[in-house]
Formats: structure tokens, sequence, C-alpha cells
């Protein structure tokens, strides 16, 4: 007979009078043991690295409460054959809690806990650095245990780790598409779900994994994340807003498990809340295991003295868990997997040379701490607009931000190119321009005229009588900014997929004011790391395609934007 479901939420006790990260999680009387079962095994794991490597993580000094809780009610919550009430879960909570640290652990004891044959249990991450991470935590907690080590083949030239009795692989993944390609999981667990919800295409990614567990009798699929530093966007958001109708109570059939470790967001634009170290608990339930208060009293000092503001923003997301750029009074321009939808693989620069009828450029100079953006559009026969794009960035500026900006994926792209010569964007940039000019289809480039007089001049110098008209910025753009939404949903603008420009659009807000609008960072700082340069130029383009007055046959003029 089917268990009948019959949801655990929404919780007793309501967000605010809570006083317990306990209260946080539903409690479970564990009638048939497999929660009893699962903890036992992952409580007998060591841990491997920091002051308590050597420990196992149900020593008494060393459990976590809310992650005992967890477990047991996850696991518990179940028939007598161990099928799980819920298939889905999504713990949320802020950094330093013990989340990546958990995810390896977790896998190894859920793959002796739950034996299958041949199995295949994928940990997914955002980056190949951060998976191998991961795999390097997971394989060393197996070396450290006699007992386990000779129950697992730990294979370091494919990293992955097979259990000898069943088969089963725990892999650990980079999310990409060719790491996806025939994966058919029993089990996927996701690390920091908002950096995973930045890369292309990962709600398709993702769903193609999932979708490989419908053969799966038990199937259990586990989201671990903090906030995103700017707004929330693509699967993050999604499961996010999820969570919260769950807890609601208003999906009292969706077997979906929510844990929400944040401060309450009624509070979010309440300084003497969120600030006030008594409530810290809410979104910090190891405060005291894994991070201390002295520790995160500090960093918050220093956070609020630093005259980088974005220093503060990114200390509420990280540590408070608050979603700041959903604090602040924007909206978002195009959900990534909008425009994920308009990739055209054969897209480069020769090609549009070759197959375009028109040319038409955009370019955003940046400092030496921010990217200069190029696109070259090209409009073919079918009226299609085709985008190539490529940024640049002084090593300086590579070094400052590349601890919280994935650069290096965007060079191994080809889409960046970093350089320690100075000026080395405005010469390739203005090599480019001399390119486009003499395939005698350029009809028009857009350029922000910031920074722009060495390389107005080169063009002059290179072009002689070359014609330049200003376009209006801010929120004057509204029309072309409108044209360019519109040309993207209708199919109209294709792109190549190409990584840094996807971050770029992630990163584009609209500020509202009126009936017109304005592109913005999401969390409104000009000084923030979320750039928005390669937007900034396709509007830029979009606006010259959208004027009759610029064609070929003029020949070649450079509008302001």
């Amino acid at each position: 007979m089917t268990r009948e479901f019959i949801s655990a939420f929404p919780l007793p006790v309501p967000e605010l009078e809570r006083t317990d990260p306990l209260q946080y999680i539903p409690d479970c009387d564990d009638e048939f043991g497999y929660g009893e079962r699962m903890w036992r095994i992952f409580s007998m794991l060591k841990i491997t690295q920091g002051v308590k490597a050597g420990k196992r993580f149900g020593d008494k000094d060393v459990a976590i409460p809310w992650q005992e809780k967890f477990i047991r009610s996850l696991f518990g919550l179940c028939d007598k054959d161990g099928v799980r009430d819920y298939t889905e879960a999504f713990l949320y909570c802020s950094k330093k809690q013990g989340k990546s640290s958990y995810a390896g652990p977790l896998a190894v004891a859920y793959c002796l806990a739950y034996p299958v044959t041949r199995g295949h249990i994928v940990i997914v991450s955002g980056s190949i650095k951060q998976a191998s991470i991961i795999f390097d935590a997971t394989a060393e907690s197996i070396r450290a245990d006699k007992s386990l080590s000779t129950k697992f083949l730990i294979r370091d030239y494919k990293k992955d780790i097979i259990n000898v009795a069943t088969g089963t692989k725990i892999q650990i993944l980079a999310l990409a598409p060719e790491s996806c390609v025939g994966v058919i999981p029993t089990a996927v667990l996701v690390d920091e779900t908002h950096v995973v919800a930045s890369k292309t295409g990962a709600k398709q990614l993702l769903e193609q994994l999932v979708s490989g567990m419908a053969t799966t009798d038990n199937p259990f699929l586990l989201h671990t994340t903090t906030s995103p530093l700017n707004v929330s966007k693509g699967v993050f958001s999604s499961l996010y807003a999820r969570a919260k109708r769950v807890l609601a109570g208003e999906a009292p059939h969706d077997r979906f498990f929510p844990t929400l470790y944040e401060m309450p967001p009624e509070h979010w634009d309440d300084d003497d809340y969120i600030f006030n170290e008594d409530n810290w608990w809410r979104c910090s339930p190891s405060l005291g295991f894994t991070v201390s208060r002295k520790w995160l009293s500090e960093a918050c000092q220093t956070a609020k003295l630093d005259a980088d503001p974005t220093s503060l923003l990114n200390f509420k997301a990280q540590h408070l868990n608050i979603i700041v750029g959903d604090t602040l009074n924007t909206e978002k321009f195009l959900p990534v997997e909008v425009w994920d939808r308009f990739v055209e693989p054969k897209i480069s620069l020769d090609y549009i040379v070759d197959n375009s009828t028109e040319i038409y450029m955009g370019v955003d100079l940046g400092s030496r701490d921010d990217p200069s953006a190029l696109v070259i559009a090209g409009i073919m026969k079918d009226e299609k607009i085709y985008i190539w794009s490529q940024q640049y960035l002084h090593h300086d500026g590579y070094m400052k931000r590349r601890e919280v900006v994935d650069y290096d994926r965007f060079i191994e792209s080809g889409e960046l190119i970093v350089s320690h010569e100075e000026s080395f964007d405005i010469e390739l940039m203005s090599d480019k321009v001399t390119q486009m000019f003499n395939t005698g289809k350029l009809a028009g480039i857009a350029i922000d005229p910031m920074g722009l007089k060495k390389f107005v001049t080169d063009l002059e110098d290179l072009h002689p009588g070359i014609v330049f008209i200003g376009i209006p910025q801010g929120y004057k753009m509204t029309p072309a900014i409108l044209a360019t939404e519109r040309k993207i949903y209708s199919g109209e603008l294709w792109h190549q997929g190409l990584p840094m420009l996807s971050w770029n659009i992630a990163n584009t807000s609209l500020r509202q004011h009126g009936e017109a609008v304005a592109l913005v960072k999401p969390d409104g700082i000009q000084t923030s790391p979320n750039k928005i340069d390669g937007v900034i130029c396709i509007v830029g383009v979009v606006a010259l395609t959208e004027d009759p007055e610029i064609t070929v046959n003029k020949g070649a003029e450079i509008f302001f934007i």
C-alpha cells in the first residue's frame, strides 16, 4: 500500500517567534529508522581539514545540532522501504556554515545507506576549481578511515569514487554541456546553487541531470546555497520562490523539503535588526561551531568601514543571507534563461564578415580595474542580428577581482583578453574597427564617450573625415533598451553563448523613472564588480540599427551613447 503523503509544512513555530535553529526543520519520529541509519553513517566520517581535522562529524564537540536534525528528518520521513516523502531538498544558509564540506561526506553516506547496483551519485559545482576541491575533500575523508578505504576505489585521474561492493560511482562535475551528456544519476547534490545558476544554460543542464533520475524509485536531489551577490535569478530564483510557497503552506502536495536560514525578509532594510548580533543565528545556524561570533563581528565592522560600498553589500549577502539586489528599486533586464534560448554556435567574426549585409559596432571603454567591451553585430540576409563579442582587462584588474568574478572561465572561452600592456584594449579595438571598416559593410559605431580621447584620435588618424554623432544616455536610451528587449524575445538577435556576455546579461537591471528606464548594475553601485558593459554595447548597436538614417551607403559614422 502506497504511503499517504502529508506535508510537514508549514512549520509549527512562525519564523519570527523561533528561538533555535532546530525550529527551522520539521520534527520526525523516524518510524523505520532510515534517518538514524543515515546520520550514523555520516557521523562516523572524518573531517580532513581545519582545526577539527581528524575528528568525526558526530563527535560531541564537533556535531552541529541543526545538521543532525536536517539529516534525520529528511531521510527519516519515509515508508518502510526507505522511499522518502521528499524527493528534493533546498538548504539555504550563509557562508562558513559547513555546506560545501557537507556535500562529499553526505554523498558517501548516501551511497552506503541506500545501496544500488551500478548507481551514479553526482555532485554538481559551478566551476572546475570548486569541483576539484570537493573531490579532494571527499577522497581524503575516505582515505582517513581504514574501513572506508577498503569499501571505495578512488580514481584521481578520473575524479570519481567507486563503491567496490555495488559499483555505484560518486562523481563531482563542473556544470557544463560536455559533463552532463549521457549522465543518468540516482542522486544529485548541487553545491552553491546561486553560482551554478549564473552559468550559461544552467536551467537546461540541471533539468537534463534531474530527468535522468526519472527511472529511479527513490530519487534524491539536494541544493545547498548561500544568497547570490546581486539579484536572484534563474534556477536559484525559482527554487527560492518554491521554498517560500512550501513554507507558507501554499503547496501541500509538493515533495520539496526547504530549510531557509536567512534574515527575515521584512527586516532586510532594518539595519538595527540585521546588525544586531543576537539575530545572527537565524542566518548562521553553525555560529559557534564553524564560525565564531568574534570573527563575524570583526568582519562586519571591517565591511562597514570600507570605503568601497560593495564590501558591506557582500557582507549582507554572504554572511547575513540577504538577497541584496532584491532590496533595491530595480528589476531584471532579461532572464538568463531567455538569453540562453538564442544561441547560434556557427556565429564567429569571420561568419559575420562573410554573410552579413551591414555591420555595426558597440564599444564601451573600461578602466584599469574594469573590462572594456566590444560588440560586433552583423545584419544577416534574413534580417536577424548576429552578435560577436570580446572584452579586455588589464592584469591589475584581473588580480583585484579574480576571487569574486570568474575571469578564468571567461579567458578560457576566448571572450576575455588580459594583458600587462597599457592601453592594449584601445589598440585591439582600433584594429577591429579598421578590419570592419575595410569590409565596406560598416554602417556605424556606438561608443561610450568616457575615456574616449585616445581612441577617437587613433581612429581619426586612421580614417580621416570620420563623422561623430551623439546618442542620448541614461533614461533617454529607453527606446533602444526596449527595442533590444523586443529583438531578443522575438528571436531577431542571436549570440555565441559565451559566458562573459551571459554574465553581463545576468548582472543587468532596469531602474524605473516614470515611463522611462535606464540600465544599471543589480546593486546600483558604480564600483560594483558585477559588470554590464557588454549589454551597454548591445543596446548601443540596436540604437543604430533602429535609425533609418544610418546606412552603409552613407559611410561609417561614430555615435556617442
